[in-house]
């Protein structure tokens, strides 16, 4: 439901949500939507100012890039946002 709820804009989002069972995948010809957790990994790679070298081996949510970058150049976070820096980027 949170991903629902995250992915879902009101002035371009449809009327009905359709929501299938676990381990159904909706495809069209662009994108591929599974509620797979492996299809989420992806790797994160930052580089420059005030970013330490490391590694980061807990789960980050996509939710959590745009405070970060937010952070990081010092400038308020967008409306709406639900996420947290990960301020592993800058110990």
């Amino acid at each position: 439901l949170k991903k629902i709820q995250n992915s879902y804009n009101p002035k371009t989002g449809g009327d009905v949500i359709i929501v299938l069972k676990p381990g159904w995948v909706e495809k069209n010809n662009n994108t591929i939507n599974s509620q797979n957790v492996f299809d989420e990994n992806i790797p994160l790679i930052w580089f420059g100012w005030k970013i330490t070298r490391g590694f980061i081996y807990k789960p980050i949510e996509l939710v959590d890039i745009a405070p970060t970058i937010s952070s990081i150049l010092q400038i308020s976070w967008p409306n709406g946002c639900t996420g947290k820096p990960i301020f592993e980027i800058f110990q």
